[in-house]
This record gives structure tokens, C-alpha cells and sequence, in this order.
């Protein structure tokens, strides 16, 4: 046996919880480099006369991009702020690690698309980073899951006694 009689779910809920922070923090890096290549490449790359930078739809994925990974690396922030304090976090981290998942996975595929069929090309790194992304996304769907289920099971009254 592992920590005290009667305490395993709640030891439990505490290692989730751990590693929901990590791979919430582990998502907004790696959402970081797509997002500064992506910028860097649209200033360089011309079409219709211009460098792509230049165009409304470009400059939309971009500062969407950014915002999105602000409040992704904030929620982040704000779990382990919560967890040094001593709160319970498996109400909230479920959902704040999916996010930043599925903001990772956008970031990275909205670089391919703005380096067209480059982004395909195993010669640039958002080749390899949008792969990377892809390889979590059983990881995303069953955290999904996890979250939907941890707002029920709040719902019926189950960590109440926590």
C-alpha cells in the first residue's frame, strides 16, 4: 500500500492533477515555435506582389495564434499558482489542459496552412511540430473525455466529500 488507508482517490486526483498542469505547460511550448516561425516566414514569402504578412487572412491566423497561447500559457499559470496555494484543481485542470492542448494543435496547423505546401515539406521544422501535435491527439480526445466526466461527476455531488 501505497499512503494512507482511505486517501488513494484523493492521492490519485492529486497526481492528475500534476500532470495535467505539465502537459498544459508542455502544450503552450510547443504551440511557441509554430506561432514565431510562421510570423517570420509570412514576412518573407510574396504573393500577388506583397509578402503574405501583408494580407488580412494572414495577419488574422496570426494574432489569433497569439492570443490564443496567452490565455492558454495564463490558465496554465493560474493551475500551478492554484495547486502551490494548496486549491483543488481537478475541477478546473481537465478543462485548462485541453485547452492548451487544442490551442498547440490550432497554433501548428494554421502554420502549415500559411506555409501552403511548404508547411508539408519535411525541409521546415512546422512539418515536424504539426506531427508532434497530431501524435497527442488520442491524448487530447481522452482528456476531453476526462473533462467532460470530472464536470459531471461534480455535478452529481461525487468530490464534494474531497
Amino acid at each position: 500500500m501505497l499512503g494512507e488507508v482511505g486517501r488513494g482517490f484523493r492521492q490519485t486526483m492529486a497526481t492528475l492533477d500534476n500532470g495535467r498542469i505539465g502537459i498544459g505547460a508542455l502544450s503552450v511550448r510547443l504551440a511557441r515555435p509554430p506561432s514565431k516561425r510562421r510570423v517570420k516566414y509570412a514576412q518573407q514569402r510574396r504573393a500577388f506582389g506583397k509578402p503574405i504578412g501583408e494580407h488580412q487572412a494572414i495577419q488574422w491566423m496570426i494574432a489569433d495564434a497569439a492570443l490564443e497561447i496567452d490565455a492558454a500559457r495564463l490558465l496554465v499559470y493560474r493551475s500551478r499558482m492554484a495547486q502551490r496555494s494548496g486549491q483543488r484543481l481537478h475541477e478546473t485542470g481537465g478543462d485548462r489542459k485541453l485547452m492548451a492542448t487544442e490551442v498547440a494543435e490550432r497554433v501548428s496547423r494554421n502554420a502549415i496552412q500559411i506555409h501552403g505546401s511548404y508547411g508539408y515539406s519535411r525541409e521546415f521544422p512546422v512539418e515536424r511540430i504539426y506531427r508532434d501535435q497530431r501524435l497527442s491527439d488520442d491524448r487530447r480526445r481522452h482528456e476531453r473525455n476526462s473533462a467532460h466526466g470530472d464536470r459531471a461527476a461534480r455535478a452529481a455531488g461525487v468530490f464534494v466529500d474531497l
